[in-house]
């Protein structure tokens, strides 16, 4: 009885960590404490560090729930609305091709926050020979086609970043804006969107 008694004890305690001031905390409260939001991603927004017709993107000055990121924000044009395709088909586009870790949107101001993985950076940024843009982004996309049945369909040369992976230059696609979807692999749930809220004293204004 006594031995069952301890296991017992030893196997809720094993579950239990504790605060600063000793008081017990339950694991799973310290993974939701720890886990990040799209707001907190916004109000964590460094330097810009690329442009486009859809919107902005922006490094992050710490890790997201353990991932390098960055912030795209989309807001609407001057007229209402957005480019097409809109930023909920592209945040799935995105989450296709396994780069989106959040998705925000701030109703007052009808702006959309995709935090993503940070994959790379320019072809000039990494040195990459003009006569190899071509060929490494179109293996990035076959890559793409063959492991998450999406390729990109806009081969502006911003759309692609570069990195080194074992010892060579690879190519990923950042922007899915305009993207195919093959059917040759089952579709993505859409990721929840969380409300957000403007941050005035972020990065971005």
């Amino acid at each position: 009885m006594q031995l069952k008694a301890l296991s017992i004890s030893f196997a809720i305690l094993s579950s239990l960590t504790y605060g600063a001031l000793g008081a017990p905390v339950q694991l799973s409260q310290l993974i939701e404490r720890d886990h990040k939001t799209v707001q907190s991603a916004i109000a964590n927004i460094g330097h810009q560090i690329g442009q486009g017709n859809t919107g902005t993107v922006h490094a992050l000055k710490d890790t997201y729930n353990g991932h390098h990121a960055v912030v795209k924000v989309i807001r609407p044009l001057a007229g209402g609305g957005h480019f097409a395709p809109l930023p909920g088909k592209e945040a799935h586009n995105a989450h296709q091709a396994g780069q989106l870790l959040g998705h925000g949107h701030d109703p007052k101001t009808d702006t959309h926050y995709l935090v993503m993985k940070h994959m790379g950076e320019s072809a000039e940024r990494h040195g990459v020979a003009p006569h190899d843009i071509k060929k490494l982004n179109d293996a990035a996309n076959d890559r793409y086609a063959a492991n998450h049945g999406i390729r990109n369909k806009d081969q502006n040369g911003g759309n692609f970043v570069y990195h080194n992976k074992n010892g060579h230059t690879q190519a990923e696609v950042v922007d899915w804006a305009k993207a195919e979807h093959l059917g040759t692999h089952p579709l993505v749930a859409a990721m929840p969107v969380e409300k957000v809220t403007h941050c005035s004293t972020c990065g971005v204004q």
